[in-house]
């Protein structure tokens, strides 16, 4: 009983243990700069630990905790040490290069702060000659909605046939477009070697042919004999005629309105020149009749102009709608008209 309570606790402890390091790296938003540090140090001091015991995973876990808590170069340094250990090439030579980047100004740092940047300046490189590199090509380039992934994460389309730094190993790329099967394509690269991969994607049922990239061929030969030619469709209205119908409509209407403004006037000057001829003898009028005989003068002029717009309004007319060409276009409705002549009236009706 008392060996079962004892390995109880130790199981407790050792549980504990282990999730208590990234909690407190949790919890560090109330801490003074003080307890920070000792937070960091204690979770970078088990990150070591996890790293010396080849526990990889854990050991990265733990030194992101302890930066969290408290940036330093020398907990970076191990981040960076674990990722690589790992095969996360790409990821270890971008945190080594953070180290350079932030702490490389900074002249004052503490002794073990240098320490870590002249060691992350050394390391770097022959970590980044490890690197494999995947120059990518998709045939058609051109495919419609092209997308691409690299070990199930996106891999941008601006990146093809551009060289790209990528972790050793085994991987995976797929591409999907509009009309084709998703293609998938399995590559292993070595560390430090290069990759050309090329992915030629197959059309699907029914998919529209994509055109290739650059300049069309040559112009089609000519019809030979026997060769039926169908004329292009033409975009003119089929309704030519229409505008000068629409003209001629117009004319006879100012011809109308001429002939209302000469008849009305006409009737006020004749009622004027009435009125004078009783009042005026042997060609001579009082200056009291002046005022009327200015406005007899007006109307009859504007009387005779009045029949003038109707008689050309009226020719005009005639002979736009005469010459109009004969259209089926879109109106598709016949179109009858004829000029009527009476006593003092000219115009024309029709039937649209």
């Amino acid at each position: 009983m008392r060996t079962r309570s004892i390995l109880l606790a130790l199981t407790l402890g050792a549980t504990l243990a282990i999730h208590a390091a990234p909690a407190a790296a949790q919890d560090t938003s109330q801490m003074s700069e003080e307890e920070k540090k000792n937070v960091a140090r204690t979770l970078g001091e088990e990150g070591q630990k996890a790293f010396d015991a080849k526990s990889y995973p854990r050991a990265e876990q733990l030194f992101r905790d302890a930066e969290k808590a408290f940036p330093a170069p020398t907990l970076t340094l191990g981040l960076a040490r674990t990722l690589a250990a790992q095969g996360k090439l790409v990821a270890a030579v971008e945190t080594y290069n953070r180290i350079i980047r932030e702490w490389g100004p900074k002249t004052d740092a503490p002794a073990p702060f240098k320490a870590a940047l002249d060691t992350a300046r050394s390391e770097v490189g022959p970590v980044t000659n490890r690197l494999g590199n995947l120059t990518l090509t998709i045939e058609p380039a051109n495919a419609p909605n092209l997308k691409l992934t690299l070990d199930d994460k996106p891999f941008p389309n601006a990146m093809l046939g551009v060289k790209r730094q990528i972790d050793p190993g085994s991987h995976v790329l797929k591409a999907s477009a509009d009309g084709f099967k998703t293609a998938e394509k399995p590559f292993p690269i070595a560390e430090g070697a290069n990759a050309d991969v090329k992915v030629t994607l197959e059309a699907g049922t029914g998919a529209a042919v994509v055109p290739p990239p650059g300049p069309t061929g040559p112009n089609p030969p000519p019809p030979g004999p026997g060769d039926t030619v169908t004329p292009p469709p033409s975009d003119a209205p089929a309704s030519g005629g229409n505008g000068m119908k629409y003209a001629a409509y117009g004319a006879f209407g100012l011809a109308g309105a001429g002939l209302v403004v000469g008849s009305i006037t006409g009737i006020v000057a004749m009622g004027k020149a009435s009125s004078l001829k009783d009042v005026c003898r042997d060609g001579k009028c009082p200056s009291s009749e002046d005022s009327n005989i200015s406005s007899y003068k007006t109307m009859a002029t504007v009387s005779t102009v009045g029949f003038i717009v109707a008689g050309v309004g009226a020719a005009a007319g005639a002979v736009l709608f005469i010459t109009a060409p004969k259209s089926s276009g879109a109106l598709g409705n016949k179109t009858d008209i004829g000029l009527y002549v009476g006593p003092g009236s000219l115009g024309a009706a029709g039937r649209f």
